[in-house]
């Protein structure tokens, strides 16, 4: 059951990442780089805000190339993670 619900908005340099528990109340919102140590944030905030990372669901837009690296991180570290055709 997941108990992290989790919206991003991916650009070139940067994303920012909203997390909302189970009835929607705000558990956290970051903007941090598009780098590993910006990864390193958003998963750290997950860890703080939700417990496990299985725990978490993420959903992103796809924005051509940018979007790739940050799914893949995600998904690497066994976070569930979708991305949602903005069309």
């Amino acid at each position: 059951m997941h108990n992290l619900f989790i919206g991003i908005d991916v650009s070139k340099d940067s994303f920012s990442a909203a997390g909302l528990g189970p009835k929607g109340d705000v558990r956290f919102s970051i903007t941090a780089d598009m780098d590993e140590a910006g990864f390193a944030e958003l998963l750290k905030a997950i860890l703080a805000h939700g417990g496990k990372l299985s725990s978490a669901i993420v959903a992103m837009e796809s924005t051509g190339c940018y979007h790739i690296n940050l799914f893949s991180f995600l998904n690497f570290k066994g976070i569930n993670a979708v991305v949602i055709n903005p069309l």
